[in-house]
Order: C-alpha cells, then sequence, then structure tokens
C-alpha cells in the first residue's frame, strides 16, 4: 500500500537526519580533541624554547602539566555535553519512529482510498526529503572524516552544469 511506502520513506528520512547529527557530534569531538592537542604541543614547545628569567625546568614543565590537565577539563566537559546532545537526538529520533508507527496504525480503522490519496499526495514531498537528507547524512560524514584527521578524503566532483538555455528571438 502507498502508506506503507510513505511511511517507509519517512522513517528512513528520519534514520539519515538521525544519523548526520551522529557524524556531527562524532567531528565536533575530534575537532576539540585535535585542538586540544594542538595547543597542548604549542604551549609545551613555547614554553620550551623561552629563557624565562626566574623559571627553571622544573617550573616549565609544571606549568605543561598544569595545561595538560587544564584541557584535558575541558575536552571532557565537551565530551559529556556532546554525548547528552547525542542522546538526546536518538531519544528524538526514537520518538519520531514510534508516531510514525502510530499514524502508520491509524490505517486500519480509517477509508483506505482516502489514506492512499493522501499517500499520493505526500510521496513526493516525503522522496525529496528523503533525498535532501542523504546530501545531509553524506555531508556530515565527510565533515567527521576531516575533523578526524582523515587525508584521504576527497570531495566529489562538482556535477557538470547544462549551458543556459536561450530563448528564440523574434
Amino acid at each position: 500500500m502507498s502508506i506503507d511506502t510513505l511511511s517507509n520513506v519517512t522513517l528512513e528520512t528520519v534514520d539519515r537526519y538521525e544519523r548526520a547529527a551522529q557524524h556531527l557530534a562524532r567531528a565536533y569531538l575530534a575537532a576539540v580533541e585535535r585542538a586540544a592537542r594542538i595547543d597542548r604541543e604549542r604551549f609545551a614547545a613555547a614554553l620550551q624554547q623561552r629563557e624565562l628569567p626566574l623559571v627553571d625546568d622544573r617550573v616549565k614543565s609544571s606549568l605543561i602539566e598544569a595545561q595538560q590537565r587544564l584541557s584535558e577539563i575541558v575536552v571532557q566537559g565537551l565530551q559529556a555535553g556532546s554525548a547528552a546532545v547525542s542522546g538526546a537526538n536518538e531519544r528524538i529520533a526514537q520518538q519520531l519512529k514510534q508516531a510514525i508507527g502510530a499514524v502508520n496504525g491509524l490505517e486500519a480503522r480509517a477509508d483506505g482510498k482516502a489514506l492512499d490519496t493522501l499517500a499520493l499526495l505526500g510521496l513526493p514531498s516525503a522522496q525529496l526529503s528523503l533525498s535532501v537528507a542523504t546530501a545531509w547524512a553524506e555531508g556530515a560524514e565527510r565533515i567527521e572524516a576531516r575533523a578526524a584527521g582523515d587525508e584521504q578524503v576527497v570531495d566529489a566532483p562538482p556535477a557538470p552544469r547544462k549551458p543556459a538555455r536561450r530563448g528564440s528571438r523574434a
């Protein structure tokens, strides 16, 4: 039946947006961790290279250690916040899927012809939404790979553009 098709397309759209949210959350974490690591390395290198009055190697190493602990605390806080957001995204997706299932269950109590007509009208926009969600999920996956430092990420070549059509002049 067409309501099942509409329902399946809608469920798949929710899955794609959920997947995109997961990729973006992991990309955010990878970028934060990478930035914190780079910051720690640069701070340690800058402090070791400079001769500071009244600062010996013991003081430098304790400053580096304190900065690393602070960086770890910040990263752990951001990880906890990101985990909470990821959990909320999963709960929202599950609730949406349950609601879609409930609406789909109403089919038994409603006029089948009316539902078929509504599904037929709604299916094109649902398929468009699925296409958009798929593109978002693929883009989020590429962002995650880049944030993780994967050097083998290659953008897809842009689609060839069709030449503009010019109307005939009379």
